[in-house]
């Protein structure tokens, strides 16, 4: 692994700090999440009234997360790398189907997590799209 960062984030206290402050962070994040719906405080009011910059924000909120996540760090210092340096054995070809096929499996998930929503928690959804109103 590039700059022996393999043998950094094999060791058992770096692993067990990163899963320890990683799932703080993530319940800390649930935690808000639950207690605004409850409140009923969610609003997507800059979304509906047209507004681009709400949607940037959005956006921008989401890449934060998403790169600061340290399970998602992790798993590209690890995983991701040892992979994209396996697909490399096929050429730049190789990596390109590596990042195709990373994507699409993203993709698929995705819409397996929301046709399980809206399938098995159908009341609950409709219970929280009243909620954001």
């Amino acid at each position: 692994m590039t700059f022996g960062l393999k043998d950094f984030f094999s060791n058992p206290t770096v692993a067990g700090f990163i899963g320890f402050f990683g799932g703080a962070f993530l319940a800390w994040m649930g935690y808000g999440m639950i207690k605004s719906g409850i409140n009923k405080s969610v609003s997507l009011e800059s979304q509906r009234a047209g507004n681009s910059a709400g949607v940037r924000n959005l956006a921008l909120a989401g890449a934060l997360v998403s790169a600061t996540n340290p399970y998602f760090i992790l798993w590209w210092a690890s995983t991701g790398m040892e992979s994209i340096r396996q697909s490399y054995t096929s050429g730049l070809i190789g990596v390109l189907f590596f990042f195709i096929g990373h994507i699409l499996s993203d993709f698929v998930w995705g819409i397996f997590i929301v046709a399980f929503s809206i399938y098995f928690i159908g009341s609950g959804w409709k219970m929280l799209l009243g909620a954001i109103e």
